[in-house]
């Protein structure tokens, strides 16, 4: 049966050739083409039925060529391997961007299937606009994953090769001094954690107003300094205080004295110098109320236009509901998986800042616990790393103690500690000072 010819934006015959032309001349590259493709990314029947043949002929480990193809598919499909045999591969790109182009056509067809049906269902039947918005939105948030690779179990065997390698590859590159992972800038944490990982879910907790907002950017900027693109996203603070709060780290200038305009000469001049420096930060800030598809959607589009290297969310009390949900509890739980699968697909970091309940005030004893964590028992469960934040100053207004306490509550990699009598200067917003570790002995706690 012929499959309807879809437009052309939505197809690409010579990318559908190459790839099966390289499935049958680089048997190296066979492994990817079968574990990442499917038999309905072709648009022709002949071309799907080639790929069928090449996927039996692999799975039973035969050895083939053009001929042996040939002899097991319908001979009126013989022309079109043929034209396969015959495709000339541009140059400058390898396999990976045909499999990618492939994935993206198929893609693209079936989001075009898809939206013609919600518009008809929705011109059908209007009402209820939050469930086919909901409907909508899960749907978009899995397109990514339509024709997406095949699930596959692995053998140790195979997968202790590739994990070997990666090893040495990270020795080699902390032995000539090049950077294994992103730097938060902050001395104790980064020598516990030994800095922030890809596909890390990081989520910063404390009472208002103790320093989570400074934390979060601090590492944000430091990032930025080391050279990675942060992503900040303000629902709480509008753009202008946070480019503010990104001065004070550069000129060292009170935060209060640039809102208030009581800036001496001398201090403008520090501004003016710091000028280009901070102009030339990597840092992107966007501000204002944001649903969790808003915030998914605009990160997938930032990341797409220039890759990410960090993306901070302040703060989840403050995001939208997509839809309605039968508790608050329900709507975190939501918010906080749809997080974690961003730091996945982005393959970075991710850091959200939460809020702890009330309850922590009424005990003697106002360091936080994992259990203090508001709304949502899946927060600590989805999380890699939960760093929860106490002050003695934000309790003892007479106590002039210029410190803020980090406890790793959990590490889902490694060791949990309470980092205590990290420096923090609140007229400024520093928190501590860049650092890095050196050797496994210089652990500065």
């Amino acid at each position: 049966m012929k499959k309807p010819n879809p437009k052309p934006q939505y197809a690409s015959v010579t990318t559908e050739r190459i790839v099966l032309m390289d499935a049958i001349w680089a048997p190296h590259n066979l492994p990817e083409i079968a574990r990442s493709c499917k038999p309905e990314f072709f648009t022709d029947p002949a071309r799907e039925s080639i790929f069928n043949t090449i996927l039996d002929l692999f799975d039973n480990q035969a050895k083939f060529d053009s001929d042996v193809i040939a002899d097991k598919i319908p001979e009126e499909y013989v022309s079109e391997l043929d034209l396969i045999n015959n495709t000339s591969i541009p140059g400058g790109n390898g396999i990976d961007y045909f499999i990618n182009t492939l994935r993206n056509k198929y893609a693209c067809r079936c989001l075009s299937r898809h939206l013609k049906k919600f518009y008809e269902d929705f011109e059908a039947d209007a009402s209820d606009p939050y469930k086919t918005a909901t409907t909508i939105i899960e749907y978009l948030d899995l397109i990514k994953n339509v024709g997406g690779v095949e699930q596959r179990g692995f053998e140790v065997k195979d997968l202790f090769n590739e994990f070997r390698l990666g090893v040495e590859k990270r020795v080699e590159l902390f032995r000539s001094g090049k950077v294994v992972s992103l730097a938060t800038g902050i001395q104790q944490v980064d020598a516990l954690l030994g800095g922030l990982y890809p596909t890390q879910f990081i989520l910063i907790a404390g009472r208002p107003s103790l320093g989570k907002s400074d934390v979060a950017l601090n590492i944000a900027v430091n990032i930025a300094k080391g050279g990675g693109r942060s992503l900040f996203m303000s629902l709480e603070m509008s753009r202008q205080v946070v480019m503010t709060r990104v001065s004070c780290l550069f000129t060292n200038i009170y935060r209060g004295k640039h809102f208030s305009g009581v800036l001496t000469d001398f201090e403008r001049g520090i501004l003016r110098d710091a000028e280009e420096t901070i102009k030339s930060l990597p840092l992107e800030i966007i501000d204002g109320s944001m649903s969790t598809s808003q915030i998914v959607s605009y990160a997938r589009e930032s990341h797409r236009k220039k890759p990410l290297s960090c993306l901070v969310v302040d703060y989840i009390g403050l995001i939208a509901p997509d839809g309605k949900s039968a508790s608050r509890e329900q709507e975190v739980s939501q918010i906080s998986v749809a997080l974690k699968r961003l730091a996945q697909e982005l393959n970075i970091p991710v850091i959200a800042i939460s809020q702890l309940n009330r309850g922590l005030e009424f005990r003697d004893d106002k360091r936080p616990k994992l259990s203090d964590l508001r709304d949502s028992g899946s927060l600590e469960q989805d999380a890699d790393i939960v760093m929860l934040l106490y002050r003695e100053s934000y309790y003892d207004r007479e106590n002039a103690d210029n410190t803020i306490e980090i406890d790793v509550a959990k590490n889902r990699n490694g060791e949990i500690l309470a980092l205590k009598n990290i420096h923090y200067d609140r007229g400024i917003g520093r928190i501590g000072s860049p650092y890095q570790i050196k050797d496994s002995s210089d652990v500065p706690f």
